[in-house]
């Protein structure tokens, strides 16, 4: 999908495109639109939760960033063994990221469903079928779900540059322009 919007943006198809991914800085000009942090979304009866109340973050914990803080622990993967964990489909950038999450932890999730979308994953979540990654962002524009908990994850993959693209040798269109200065 990213070489599709790529192609668009060079064709002038497109004004901008926002992502996490890198492009061709001779072909294309980034701006950074916000830092982003992936976190563990749990369903509240999960049997890990019990265990782990010490680092289970609520709601509010995430809209207050206190899951950036570093003195807030994360949640052992190892702890999430066995429980059935929602994917992102492979050619995204949260699995990407997952899958050296998990390595850096030796960790094997048991997948029982994959998505292309975090919100699908985040509802999967939140109808109790699975622990997923979503990004901080989702949980800040989201409305409040009482059906998750959520964990700090300790690697640096979990932090992610939302840039937004724009054809390097086109001018800023109107609507551009007014996206960045929002």
């Amino acid at each position: 999908i990213i070489a599709q919007l790529q192609q668009f943006l060079a064709e002038g198809r497109v004004d901008l495109v926002m992502d996490s991914c890198e492009m061709d800085p001779q072909q294309f000009r980034s701006y950074l639109y916000k830092e982003e942090t992936l976190i563990l979304a749990v369903p509240t009866a999960f049997s890990c939760n019990k265990d782990s109340a010490g680092c289970a973050l609520s709601w509010d914990d995430i809209r207050s960033g206190r899951h950036r803080d570093p003195g807030t622990p994360g949640l052992p993967l190892e702890k999430l063994a066995g429980m059935p964990f929602i994917s992102m489909t492979p050619e995204t950038d949260t699995y990407q990221r997952v899958q050296l999450i998990c390595a850096e932890a030796d960790f094997r999730p048991s997948t029982v469903l994959s998505f292309s979308q975090q919100s699908t994953a985040f509802n999967m979540a939140c109808a109790g079928l699975g622990f997923t990654f979503i990004s901080d962002t989702l949980v800040k524009n989201a409305r409040f779900r009482p059906e998750l908990v959520f964990y700090k994850i300790e690697s640096k993959e979990s932090h992610r540059h939302i840039k937004l693209f724009l054809n390097a040798s086109r001018r800023i269109s109107y609507v551009a322009r007014a996206f960045l200065e929002m």
